[in-house]
C-alpha cells in the first residue's frame, strides 16, 4: 500500500532556480512513492549532477550530510523536500538511459517551495478521538414556529508553559454542508487540536523526533 505515488521533476536543493522559472534546468523526471509505513523512495529517470557523473547510478550509501532533493509533483503541483538521503543504486547503461534511486528518511510536502534551511516553529496535531477526555462543550438547540436556534458553550483553551516550550489545546467549530440541490443537512462539530511551540525553532529532523513522543 502507498500513501503517495506521483511523478514529477527533481533536483538538488542547492541548485539555483533561474528568474521566472519553477525549477533549475538540470532537473530529472522521476517517481516519488511513500508507503503507508513511511518508506520514501525516489526513482529517477536519469541521474542528478554529481562528481561521479552517470556512474553515481552504481553507488550505495548515505548522501553528503545536509544535501537534500527538491521536487515538483505532476498531479497537484506541490513541492517536496526529501532529506537524510541514501543512494540506492540504479541502472548504468553505456548506450541507453542511466537511472538512479534514492531513499529518504524525511519528506516534506507543501504548496510552496520549501527551503532546506527552513525551521519548524510549531507542531500541530488533530485530537479527534479524545473528545471525552477534553470535555468538549455541547450544542443546544431551540425550535419555534418561526426560527431554529443553536447555541454552543465554548470552553477556554488549555495552555501550558515550560522551559522546553508551550502547549496549547485549542477548540474550534467546523461547519459542513452539502450544497447539492435539495440538500437539507448541515453538520456542526467541535474539534480540538494540540499545538506545541518549542522555545527554540527546530530543524526538520529534530521536529520529527519531537513529533513521535507527542503522538
Amino acid at each position: 500500500m502507498t500513501a503517495l505515488s506521483d511523478r514529477g521533476i527533481f533536483w538538488w536543493s542547492d541548485q539555483a532556480i533561474p528568474p521566472n522559472q519553477f525549477a533549475p534546468e538540470e532537473n530529472v523526471a522521476g517517481l516519488l512513492t511513500i508507503s503507508d509505513t513511511g518508506r520514501i523512495n525516489i526513482d529517477l529517470d536519469g541521474v542528478l549532477p554529481s562528481a561521479s557523473g552517470r556512474f553515481s547510478a552504481m553507488e550505495q550509501g548515505k548522501v553528503l550530510h545536509g544535501r537534500s532533493i527538491t521536487g515538483l509533483l505532476k498531479s497537484d503541483n506541490r513541492y517536496v523536500l526529501a532529506t537524510d538521503l541514501y543512494r540506492n543504486g540504479g541502472t548504468l547503461r553505456t548506450a541507453g538511459l542511466t537511472t538512479e534511486k534514492y531513499n529518504a528518511l524525511y519528506c516534506l510536502i507543501s504548496t510552496t517551495l520549501i527551503s532546506p534551511k527552513r525551521q519548524v516553529r510549531a507542531i500541530v496535531f488533530d485530537l479527534a478521538g479524545y473528545e471525552e477526555w477534553l470535555w468538549i462543550g455541547r450544542f443546544t438547540s431551540k425550535y419555534t414556529s418561526r426560527s431554529f436556534t443553536i447555541k454552543h458553550l465554548t470552553k477556554p483553551d488549555l495552555r501550558f508553559r515550560s522551559a522546553a516550550g508551550k502547549l496549547l489545546v485549542r477548540r474550534y467549530i467546523t461547519f459542513n454542508q452539502d450544497w447539492n440541490p435539495g440538500s437539507q443537512g448541515t453538520e456542526l462539530r467541535e474539534r480540538a487540536q494540540l499545538r506545541y511551540s518549542p522555545s527554540m525553532a527546530l530543524s526538520n529532523s529534530s521536529a520529527v523526533e519531537k513529533y513521535v513522543p507527542l503522538r
